[in-house]
């Protein structure tokens, strides 16, 4: 039996509209799960987790950035143009079977290549041009690597014999020596020494080092002298540049040192518990803020002025910040309190004598001292130039003669074998007289 419920106009609508907004409800199901799969929350739960992912993900791609850089990089340069080429290759559209066989990383020539620069057996004539290039490069710089191993001492001494012999002989050129000081002077471009004539107010003035520098006022201009001591007078006959290395020590060559018309002497050392080896005679004597008497109690350092005569020639051959300031301290306490003028070497001017000289570190005081000579005589005559810890006999040598440093001290600021081998050239030119035996037995 069929019933029929039947319903008023109002209860149909009610009806009606409560099966609409359970379609609807059906509809909002159905729509939830997707809208939620777009909307899904993240595995971080919270912001500083999220931050930490992010951070180590950022960290691992730049970790595997370095050590791409460093594989290939560090690889031959031949290597290196081969991958380019394949990756290259492998990200072409034109690809082919064929690439992708020659681009297989099992190829035996990069094998062989690594294997012909380590052993170097197998013939060269096979290889790239590009390959034989980089195997010769490498084969140098093992060479030049092997000729930097340090001798031993009984190396060493075998050396020195030999070049203590040849400085034995030796024949003065003055053409040579006036050639050279023609290429210091003329064609250096700048002044050996300020003075007022050749200074304007607002000038720079340097270290050696560059590290620094100080305008020059009106003050400062006033300590210079007022034109070069050397520009109008004729040439010295003959000099004396002294050294402080040890081998003057029981040298007896103060006589011979004091016989010059002109002693140049580095780095005010004391005179008079040490005439009998480095003589007496001070014509121009070296004063840098290295030298740890510039330092000390102004009493010490005026006591010690006292033993010198004639000129004080301040070069600023420090790498200190304050040495710039020091050198004019000093010129006014030396003209204040004592008889002796004080010099100012350029630091540009030296700088360019460095790159005549070919040496790549800075001169050392002593090679400055020789440029200088050469500016002014005719005959130069070094002592107490050696830079071994031995001498030719195989026996120590302090590294002055005063005994104030020990060769621990020594910091490798100057390259000394150079400049040796400098002073070796130019006694063999006939520039210079290299003196290194004792002065009774030296010929």
């Amino acid at each position: 039996m069929i019933q029929l419920k039947v319903m008023s106009r109002g209860s149909a609508r009610t009806t009606a509209s409560r099966q609409i907004k359970s379609v609807d409800d059906r509809k909002r199901v159905c729509i939830k799960p997707s809208e939620k799969m777009k909307q899904k929350k993240s595995p971080c739960r919270t912001a500083w987790t999220c931050k930490a992912m992010a951070m180590l993900s950022y960290l691992l791609v730049f970790c595997a950035a370095v050590i791409s850089y460093a594989h290939v990089y560090t690889i031959p340069t031949y290597t290196r143009n081969y991958l380019i080429k394949t990756r290259a290759a492998l990200t072409s559209p034109k690809m082919d079977c064929k690439v992708l066989e020659a681009t297989n990383h099992t190829s035996p020539s990069l094998p062989f290549v690594d294997e012909e620069i380590e052993t170097g057996e197998k013939p060269m004539e096979k290889l790239p041009v590009i390959v034989k290039h980089n195997i010769r490069l490498r084969r140098v710089k093992k060479r030049r690597k092997q000729k930097k191993k340090k001798p031993t001492l009984q190396e060493l001494q075998e050396n020195l014999i030999h070049t203590v012999s040849e400085l034995q002989e030796w024949h003065s050129n003055i053409t040579r020596l006036r050639e050279i000081r023609n290429n210091i002077i003329q064609d250096n471009g700048t002044s050996l020494l300020f003075t007022q004539e050749n200074t304007a107010i607002g000038e720079k003035y340097y270290s050696t080092y560059f590290t620094r520098e100080v305008v020059i006022d009106s003050a400062k201009r006033s300590l210079f002298p007022e034109v070069s001591p050397f520009s109008s007078s004729a040439p010295v006959k003959t000099c004396a540049i002294v050294g402080n290395s040890g081998i003057l020590h029981n040298s007896n060559c103060g006589t011979e040192i004091d016989s010059h018309d002109m002693v140049i002497r580095s780095n005010l050392p004391p005179i008079k518990k040490y005439v009998k080896d480095a003589g007496k005679k001070t014509s121009i004597t070296s004063l840098s803020p290295s030298v740890p008497i510039a330092r000390s109690r102004p009493s010490r350092f005026l006591k010690a002025l006292k033993e010198y005569s004639g000129y004080i020639l301040w070069v600023p051959n420090s790498s200190r910040m304050h040495s710039t300031d020091i050198a004019f301290n000093v010129t006014r306490l030396i003209q204040e309190h004592t008889d002796l003028t004080v010099l100012h070497a350029n630091a540009v001017h030296f700088d360019k004598v460095k790159k005549y000289w070919k040496l790549i570190k800075n001169m050392s005081t002593g090679i400055m001292l020789m440029s200088l000579g050469a500016c002014f005589c005719d005959e130069l005559h070094l002592y107490g130039f050696w830079p071994f810890e031995i001498n030719s006999r195989g026996e120590p040598v302090s590294m002055h003669y005063t005994n104030d440093f020990s060769w621990s001290t020594f910091h490798h600021t100057h390259d000394y074998p150079s400049e040796f081998d400098l002073l070796i050239k130019l006694h063999s030119e006939g520039v210079l007289k290299l003196h290194v035996n004792s002065c009774n037995t030296d010929a």
